[in-house]
């Protein structure tokens, strides 16, 4: 599984499965959930070994996908 984060300036960020939002593996959350994070002001992304926070006004709309295995 995988999350494709769009931002309002036209970037995107691909969360592969092993990826976090707040500490919780993204393949553990649901789309209420997602949308949940999505509206507080900022979230913190793990992807590999990068930590990094996104201010969630700059989200434009989410899609959730199937990796491929």
């Amino acid at each position: 599984m995988y999350i494709e984060i769009y931002l309002t300036n036209g970037e995107s960020i691909r969360l592969d499965d092993d990826a976090k939002i707040d500490g919780t593996f993204i393949h553990e959350l649901t789309n209420k959930q997602i949308q949940a994070l999505f509206a507080q002001k900022c979230i913190e992304l793990t992807k590999y070994d990068l930590t990094y926070f996104v201010n969630t006004i700059q989200i434009a709309y989410f899609q959730k996908g199937e990796g491929i295995r």
